[in-house]
């Protein structure tokens, strides 16, 4: 996403485009970042328009998005890169099936608010203790150099795509995987080592998923997906991209269970979230007043 954005941006200064076009440029070049990375063509283009202002998505960017997102999806693919797609098999969704996905996802949106509160705290923390940015680097990398000898495995290092995979095709994930994935990347991010968000989330959740979903009675690889798919939800605030993510990367098995899982989480997460800079033109919840959010009213101008 930083990536792709930051490149359309300089695309779009090297084509002499005025400053009105730089919000639509970033758009694209997200669109297209996600689009490469994950395979995900229509996700990529949701996100992006969805990313910025919860509740408002602006669709005169949709062709724009559309077209670079299927041009970056399809130039990856054939230069190898492989699309993130996992089987799944189905079960018969009843009443006990969704009760089930709903206390999972609101458990997810739980864990959301406690994933962002965590990558803020300690990135707040390392900046106050260490107010020198090559000093911050260098204490932080120790750090996570010294845990993970301490704990003997690599497997907390890097995106996390060894956590997914084993969660979701092996339906297998330790307790303490999915937290100490969270400090691990904390860690690294709060140290401005900056090597990604997203997908560290889709580990910690596919890890979540794994262990408390067969403790509600859930398949543990269809519990994996719907971790991801839910946390992805919480910590971005994005239900329409997320629901989108859980039918494009899991062939629409189920789909009403993430539906369920997305909604339960998208309520509980609250206005926590991974980019300080999201805006909310909407409430969560409904209120005497309708779904104005309280912000919206000290808006001047029309929407």
């Amino acid at each position: 996403l930083q990536l792709g954005g930051s490149l359309a941006e300089l695309v779009r200064k090297g084509g002499k485009l005025g400053a009105e076009f730089q919000d639509l440029a970033i758009m694209c070049g997200m669109s297209a970042g996600f689009s490469a990375v994950f395979g995900s063509q229509i996700t990529a283009a949701l996100f992006a328009l969805e990313i910025s202002c919860v509740g408002i998505l602006p669709l005169g960017g949709l062709f724009p998005c559309v077209v670079s997102s299927l041009a970056a999806g399809t130039v990856a693919r054939a230069m190898g890169v492989r699309a993130m797609r996992f089987y799944l098999s189905a079960s018969t969704p009843d009443v006990l099936f969704y009760g089930q996905v709903l206390v999972l996802g609101i458990a997810c949106g739980l864990l959301s608010i406690l994933v962002c509160y965590t990558f803020s705290g300690v990135r707040a923390g390392l900046a106050r203790l260490f107010p020198n940015p090559y000093l911050r680097v260098v204490v932080g990398s120790a750090g996570v150099m010294v845990l993970t000898l301490i704990l003997g495995t690599k497997t907390y290092l890097g995106t996390g795509e060894a956590l997914i995979a084993q969660a979701i095709d092996q339906g297998r994930a330790a307790p303490q995987d999915c937290f100490l994935k969270l400090l691990l990347t904390a860690l690294t991010l709060g140290a401005g080592l900056k090597g990604g968000e997203i997908v560290p989330c889709f580990a910690i959740g596919a890890s979540f998923g794994c262990v408390v979903g067969p403790l509600l009675g859930l398949p543990a690889p269809y519990a994996a997906a719907v971790g991801m798919v839910a946390l992805f939800c919480g910590v971005t605030n994005c239900p329409l991209t997320a629901l989108m993510l859980g039918f494009e990367v899991f062939f629409f098995c189920n789909p009403g269970g993430f539906l369920m899982a997305v909604a339960a989480s998208f309520l509980v997460s609250g206005y926590s979230g991974l980019y300080a800079k999201q805006k909310f033109a909407f409430s969560k919840t409904a209120s005497p007043e309708g779904l104005a959010h309280e912000a919206r009213r000290e808006r001047t101008g029309p929407l």
